[in-house]
């Protein structure tokens, strides 16, 4: 009578560890980097596969809970949203080639941060969502 022998039992090929790559990550750049860069990793992908689902519920829900978008208008304010991810690599160009004041990323984060930090702040003080909607697509 043959037993199996669970603990030998592997996917892996004999001699291969399966973790073997993140101990070789760790041996280099250390654990806790590995750690964070893989909660970060996993946090980054959940939010944005969360998020994709939540804002096509709210743009395409009817008012008053969301903003009643066709489909056509969503990918419309979808591709103005994701569109600086577009052009990033031209942001790259420019912000290596044309230092300000001697500096030549800082300055780009700063003014993005701020942009950022502006747009949203207006949106919080804008009358209403369906109001932010007519004025992002007053185009149809």
């Amino acid at each position: 009578s043959s037993k199996l022998n669970i603990h030998s039992a592997s996917i892996a090929p004999e001699g291969v560890n399966a973790f073997g790559f993140l101990g070789r990550l760790s041996h280099v750049f250390g654990a806790r980097f590995v750690v964070a860069f893989s909660a970060f990793s996993l946090y980054k992908a959940s939010y944005w596969a969360f998020m994709r689902f939540v804002m096509n519920y709210i743009l395409t829900d009817v008012p008053p809970h969301g903003f009643g978008l066709t489909a056509a208008n969503v990918e419309l304010v979808l591709s103005m949203i994701f569109s600086p991810w577009v052009i990033k690599a031209l942001y790259g160009i420019v912000s290596d080639s044309f230092p300000i004041f001697g500096l030549l990323r800082t300055p780009y984060l700063f003014f993005g941060l701020l942009g950022g930090v502006l747009s949203n702040g207006l949106m919080t003080v804008l009358p209403s969502r369906q109001a932010n909607t007519q004025l992002c697509l007053s185009t149809h």
